[in-house]
């Protein structure tokens, strides 16, 4: 009878301990599946790499503002705008070369499977390129869990080409960023316009939502061996930022060396010129320039060291001022003078006390201008499944030119402010360390 008894009870220790196990494994999984929804900060780069030669990011709005103070466009006319046009969000589509080729046009009329954008790429001379991603992002009231899986890119208005995504991040209120890996579409055709459509977003006829928008973006590294070694860090993903609730993420795997320059290029989403308080901080350092103020950093602009962007072959081509990208940032900062040699972490925060937007991918650009250069070395591109988890990446650009807005970028770890541990990954299934703290507790009667 004792015998039965204790050989009862051991088989019931042993039955807690796994159930116990099985919570935490099911505790992991959802802190994973939440961090994957809330747009988390991912922990691993896209790539990080050094290789003599830049990065360029590119870029535009599928969408208009027809509020008041908007400015007008260089290329493009606009329509009828419909009912409501007061709040922030964009109020009509573009569609590149229309009416005709090399013309531009938003209005009601122009649905969202019609709607698309164009962006100039400038390649060097003499350059190969090596990476080359494509971003797409909306505000999509029907978003699957899975995101938008795929867009449609083109080149000089043909050879085009349904890419599907590697990896799409959705978060709360039906954001979504989707990436695609297009290096062999960029090599194959090179420098000119790329034209995107077949991006997912909400109906806007006459809507009135202030979060609506609908933008991508594509970055461009290449191997050039008249440039000076560069180490590019791409960290992507989709991180909330709300009031008082900061986002960020710590680069690493990189070492400053004892002459550099260092730019940090940033793209962003649902940023409002009219909602300021919005801020962007370099080592505990606030980020500005003259076209985006310390206090205001997602206005709706693409500059690149200060300067506006606005490429001739853009469609529709905008003047890259404050307010201009229908939602859209993407701006490259030179963050120099708040690294120092040696450095191997960086610390980017970007927070908020009165606009709430999303940071859709981080590049930071380290060029050494040490005489002897060590032979550059490659770390391997991050490939990631297309499931919810958000794949880190960053914008890194770096031309000759300051409208194709270069960087150069670290590597990327994400520690998110506002969210719990769970960037850490979690596995569903629990590692040797855990089988050793808990099993012996359910067993330990029967050793």
């Amino acid at each position: 009878m004792q015998a039965t008894q204790y050989s009862s009870n051991r088989f019931i220790r042993l039955i807690g301990g796994l159930l116990l196990l099985s919570m935490v494994g099911l505790t992991s999984s959802l802190l994973k599946s939440s961090a994957a929804m809330e747009g988390v900060p991912a922990v691993e780069p896209r790539f990080n790499l050094t290789q003599r030669g830049g990065v360029i990011t590119i870029g535009n709005t599928l969408g208009h503002d027809c509020a008041a103070g908007v400015p007008a466009t260089v290329v493009g006319a606009v329509g009828a705008c419909g009912t409501n046009t007061s709040d922030s969000g964009i109020d009509v589509f573009w569609r590149a070369d229309a009416p005709t080729t090399s013309q531009a046009e938003a209005n009601t009329a122009i649905t969202n499977a019609q709607a698309r954008s164009s962006a100039m790429l400038n390649i060097p001379v003499g350059a190969s390129v090596t990476h080359a991603y494509l971003y797409w992002a909306a505000h999509w009231d029907s978003v699957p869990s899975t995101g938008d899986p795929d867009a449609t890119l083109e080149f000089n208005r043909g050879n085009g080409q349904t890419v599907t995504a590697i990896n799409s991040v959705v978060s709360v209120n039906s954001f979504y960023q989707s990436v695609a890996d297009v290096t062999s579409y960029v090599q194959n055709h090179g420098a000119g316009a790329y034209r995107i459509s077949g991006v997912q977003s909400n109906v806007l006829g006459n809507a009135n939502d202030t979060l609506d928008f609908a933008a991508w973006w594509l970055v461009v590294v290449y191997a050039d061996p008249s440039q000076p070694n560069r180490t590019i860090i791409l960290h992507d993903g989709l991180d909330r930022v709300a009031i008082g609730l900061p986002i960020t993420n710590t680069l690493s795997g990189f070492n400053i060396p004892s002459s550099s320059t260092t730019n940090l290029t940033i793209v962003g989403y649902e940023g409002d010129n009219s909602s300021a308080g919005d801020q962007l901080l370099f080592n505990g350092n606030s980020v500005s320039n003259a076209q985006n103020p310390a206090d205001n950093i997602m206005n709706s602009t693409r500059s690149y060291l200060g300067n506006r962007v606005s490429n001739v072959g853009d469609l529709p081509q905008l003047t890259g001022a404050a307010n201009s990208m229908g939602g859209f940032d993407l701006d490259t900062f030179d963050v120099s003078a708040l690294t120092s040699p040696g450095q191997t972490t960086a610390n980017i925060t970007a927070s908020s006390n009165g606009d709430v937007y999303f940071v859709g991918g981080l590049i930071l650009a380290i060029t050494s201008l040490v005489a002897d250069t060590p032979t550059p070395s490659i770390t391997p591109s991050n490939t990631p499944t297309n499931t919810l988890t958000s794949t880190p990446t960053s914008t890194a650009t770096n031309t000759a030119t300051a409208t194709n807005t270069p960087t150069n970028t670290a590597t990327a770890t994400s520690t998110p402010t506002n969210t719990p541990t769970a960037t850490s990954s979690p596995t569903n299934t629990p590692t040797p360390s855990l089988w050793r703290a808990f099993l012996p507790i359910a067993i330990r009667s029967a050793e």
